[in-house]
């Protein structure tokens, strides 16, 4: 009959060089599906076990100081001009400038008529002249008659006759040789201003005393008779009382043709 082993040294006796071939293989492999395992569960790296918890946003630190200014950068190239703007407000005047400087003097002028003569020769139709008169005052115990010269500056073409000779007293009035003080239709002047229609005369009283005076007492000058010569009138009038005295202005246009 085969004799057995006794269990006890099967086991304390070594698998033999084969056995303990397959022995290191499968711990090798044991080994290398640990690791794999592993590896699938945390991509290779280790896991803490608990999170960290992150805590909440402190608040917004200080603004820094400003940093140096940096270099001039290079400059751009100039932009395309853009719209007209809208007109402004006038502003106001500018001062006053200066005065220029005074021009030279022009050439001398043609030399003027001298005198009345050498402005006309006769009066021109149409055209007034005028003068003043003054008489007295007369002394006591004087003449009866005084009178006083009217000399036209510039003669007349022609004599005016009579009764285109008017007398205008201080109230404005004419005095005919008979009758009363009318409004004269051709004497539209006053002492002050004095003025005649054409072809007339006016005599005007500013002031009279003691002085008769009428249209008669208007005479021809360097003749005898009413009106007016070329040359002028003369003014005569009765002394009516001691001191007699009186004084106007007159007028004289010459007679349309």
């Amino acid at each position: 009959m085969k004799r057995f082993r006794h269990p006890i040294r099967a086991i304390r006796e070594p698998f033999g060089k084969a056995g303990l071939t397959v022995a290191i293989v499968a711990l090798v492999f044991a080994m290398l599906g640990g690791a794999y395992a592993a590896s699938s569960n945390s991509g290779g790296k280790a896991t803490a076990s608990a999170k960290t918890k992150r805590g909440p946003r402190g608040p917004r630190g200080a603004r820094g100081a400003a940093g140096p200014q940096g270099p001039a950068g290079p400059t751009g190239a100039q932009g395309s001009p853009g719209p007209a703007g809208a007109k402004g407000a006038t502003g106001a005047p500018g001062a006053t400038g200066a005065p220029g400087a005074t021009g030279a003097p022009g050439a001398p002028g043609e030399p003027g008529p001298t005198g009345f003569s050498g402005f006309t020769e006769t009066l021109p139709s149409g055209k007034t002249e005028t003068g003043s008169w003054t008489l007295g005052p007369t002394p006591s115990g004087g003449p009866a008659l005084v009178q006083v010269l009217l000399p036209l500056p510039i003669p007349l073409t022609a004599s005016i006759p009579g009764t285109q000779r008017h007398y205008i007293n201080e109230e404005g009035k004419e005095v005919p040789a008979v009758g009363e003080p009318v409004t004269s239709s051709v004497c539209l002047g006053s002492a002050a201003e004095p003025k005649a229609e054409a072809g007339h005369m006016c005599v005007y009283t500013t002031f009279a005393e003691n002085l008769g005076l009428n249209n008669n007492s208007i005479q021809k000058a360097g003749q005898s008779g009413g009106g007016v010569s070329t040359a002028g009138a003369r003014l005569q009038a009765p002394v009516l009382a001691a001191e007699a005295s009186g004084f106007g202005t007159w007028a004289v246009t010459a007679p349309q043709p």
